[in-house]
């Protein structure tokens, strides 16, 4: 599923294959990126708890952790079992 509104910061894992996105729609989504195709992740895919539009991400790939900012004032930290 695409995001509804626009995207506002993309971060790229070349090995893993895989770019994440935040946007206005309030959420954070893993993609996959296949022989020209990018697709949603298997597995758990779109993070979403913010209330307001997500502005930035953040990973610590060593932690499998990612950080979301947002207008609503929140830093939310998600465990990301895709990176």
């Amino acid at each position: 599923a695409s995001h509804l509104q626009p995207i506002n910061y993309v971060i790229y894992f070349a090995l893993e294959k895989q770019i994440i996105t935040c946007s206005d729609d309030f959420t954070v989504r893993v993609w996959e990126c296949q022989k020209n195709n990018i697709i949603p992740s298997k597995g758990k895919h779109i993070y979403s708890g913010h209330q307001d539009k997500v502005l930035l991400l953040c990973s610590f790939s060593s932690h499998n952790l990612l950080a979301s900012a947002s207008k609503d004032n929140t830093l939310i930290f998600w465990k990301n079992s895709h990176i």
